[in-house]
């Protein structure tokens, strides 16, 4: 009788001790659960999201087609970044986005042998056509690229950049850079600097991209855009999807790509381009 009830408290104890571990070992599983079910549902959120890179100028109609997407496919988020033409070339290089719209193409060229883009989702997007200024309200002599030889000061961007060599080509085609560059004016080192000489010096003119005369209409007249007459081989900016974009980049990409977009890149400056033929 002694021994049993000796037993008794012992076998208790071993019954109490085998409790303790098994409803730890219960509560610890559940913050891993937990863990578990955050990642799960962090995932699909960034999948949501497109990142686009594109040139300063079209920042403002990039802004409108994202509130137009937003109503097509509200769960997209569609983030724009933009750069100037002096950070184009690095930002390119650096990835960080799903698409790329640039008419910088040693960037693109730099950027898909560093593996960051996918070379084949390179497209023509539109054209940035060259446009003939004068300062705002001003009278000119000048009504168009042929009648350049009216004007005795003509402001071109120089040699080596985008612009400059544009310049050139389109004069060459219609044979008259001889007078122009005879009749440049000094000290343009860049777009700015046009926009700048050309808007404070009366009965000049200056060639820009057409995005650069839109942006800069409240100080400059365009009086004319150069078509296909004048520029065949107009300067035209490409879009390119990259490697290990998100799931949703692909449909985004068709859309910017679409008539009701490209109409909204013509009120920033831009035009649409046709193969072999460009409309203006």
């Amino acid at each position: 009788m002694k021994k049993a009830l000796i037993l008794l408290p012992l076998l208790f104890s071993v019954a109490c001790s085998n409790i303790g571990p098994t409803t730890t070992s219960s509560e610890a599983t559940e913050p891993v659960s937990e863990a578990a079910a955050e990642v799960t549902t962090t995932s699909p959120e960034s999948e949501n999201i497109v990142k686009i890179l594109v040139p300063e100028p079209m920042g403002d109609a990039f802004e409108k087609i994202k509130e137009n997407y937003a109503i097509l496919e509200p769960g997209v988020d569609i983030q724009v970044s933009t750069a100037i033409d002096s950070e184009m070339g690095g930002k390119a290089v650096s990835g960080g986005y799903d698409i790329l719209i640039t008419d910088n193409s040693p960037a693109i060229e730099k950027a898909k042998s560093n593996g960051i883009l996918d070379s084949s989702t390179e497209e023509i997007l539109c054209a940035d056509p060259l446009a003939l200024v004068k300062a705002k309200g001003s009278q000119s002599s000048v009504s168009g690229f042929e009648l350049v030889e009216n004007c005795s000061q003509i402001a071109v961007a120089p040699s080596g950049t985008a612009l400059g060599d544009a310049t050139r080509q389109a004069f060459d085609y219609i044979g008259k850079w001889g007078y122009v560059n005879s009749v440049s004016m000094p000290s343009i080192s860049d777009s700015t600097a046009i926009v700048n000489t050309v808007s404070s010096t009366p009965g000049s003119v200056g060639i820009l991209f057409g995005s650069s005369a839109k942006r800069n209409a409240d100080k400059l007249d365009t009086i004319a855009i150069a078509g296909e007459y004048i520029f065949p081989e107009q300067v035209t900016l490409k879009i390119i999807k990259a490697n290990n974009s998100s799931s949703v980049t692909e449909p985004f990409m068709q859309y910017i790509q679409t008539k009701e977009c490209v109409k909204i890149y013509e009120q920033s400056g831009y035009a649409e381009y046709v193969t072999n033929d460009l409309v203006y």
